[in-house]
């Protein structure tokens, strides 16, 4: 009971963090025409819901003289193609199923899209993935994965490219379906201590490429995360190793 209950607040602590909603709590959202929305800190608008039918929209750049700041957008059944606008700084769009398209606004100085993921404006960041891809392979440009970037995603598949250094806590999220991740540099990123890294599978395969790197996987694993590792250089088996999570 006591291991349950400290998983349960560290999940909370991270989702609080990154702005997301969790599960259970109560907000009384306003409503801008097909848009749900709550007030950040009395100067902003956070955009929540879309609600309308229409397969691609244009998230609003001021609401009722308020800013639009954040897009941590909850549902949004019918969306594929959606639009930030200019005074987004933050988005979290991972948890719709249906999304695959991003773009924002030329004038926005705090996001970026490539390759159908939301960036910082540097490029070294990864934001947000969209949830409706299964196999996602990271920009070369990005050195770091953003907490809750994954979340709720269906991603299957991660290819982790060679010049990310951290994978924060809470990156992978309840990404239920996440089975494989491939590392495809000379180095193990960096790992968060929290869901950076964790399985709703039974197993969880990695790749790497070499044994020393399959070495230095499972030990930055431990203790961070409860799963079975099933390391894999090219397509031998190379280490099995059931990790569990340090409570203390």
């Amino acid at each position: 009971m006591k291991k349950q209950l400290i998983s349960i607040m560290m999940a909370l602590i991270l989702l609080v963090s990154s702005g997301l909603p969790v599960q259970g709590e109560i907000i009384h959202y306003k409503r801008y025409k097909d848009f749900k929305y709550i007030k950040s800190d009395y100067k902003s608008i956070n955009v929540r819901y879309y609600i309308g039918k229409k397969k691609k929209v244009s998230i609003p750049e001021k609401i009722k003289g308020l800013k639009v700041r954040y897009v941590y957008l909850i549902r949004a059944k019918s969306l594929k193609k959606i639009r930030l606008s200019r005074y987004v700084k933050d988005a979290n769009l991972s948890k719709n199923r249906n999304l695959c398209r991003v773009t924002v606004d030329k004038r926005n100085k705090y996001l970026c899209v490539k390759n159908n993921m939301i960036l910082n404006k540097k490029k070294t960041k990864l934001m947000s993935v969209l949830g409706g891809y299964e196999t996602i392979k990271i920009p070369k440009c990005v050195k770091r994965l953003k907490n809750c970037s994954f979340y709720w995603s269906k991603v299957k598949k991660v290819i982790i490219t060679k010049n990310v250094e951290v994978i924060e806590a809470g990156t992978f999220t309840e990404a239920r379906k996440l089975h494989e991740i491939v590392f495809e540099g000379n180095r193990i990123p960096k790992i968060g201590d929290y869901d950076a890294i964790d399985s709703y599978l039974p197993e969880m395969k990695f790749y790497v490429k070499n044994e020393k790197l399959a070495d230095d996987l499972l030990k930055k694993l431990e203790g961070k995360t409860t799963l079975t590792a099933h390391v894999y250089v090219g397509n031998k088996l190379v280490r099995v190793k059931k990790i569990e999570y340090d409570y203390t």
